[in-house]
């Protein structure tokens, strides 16, 4: 796990191994779209989820994720 200071990530400088929390934003049928770190959106596809399933998740839910790419 990489640590920084989060207030000098970018999109451009945010790198695989970070991990950042987030709230579910929206709920798809194969995962979930987070927002992390004042705007930025990520998806999280079902095979990286914890809970069994994305319909398991609520809109505004908070998580941790790991960035992948």
């Amino acid at each position: 796990m990489v640590k920084t200071d989060m207030a000098s990530v970018t999109p451009h400088t945010l790198k695989p191994g970070f991990a950042v929390s987030g709230k579910v934003a929206k709920l798809y049928e194969n995962g979930l779209e987070i927002t992390f770190l004042g705007g930025m959106t990520g998806t999280v596809f079902a095979d990286h989820l914890s809970k069994a399933n994305a319909s398991k998740y609520k809109l505004g839910e908070k998580v941790q994720a790991l960035v992948i790419s």
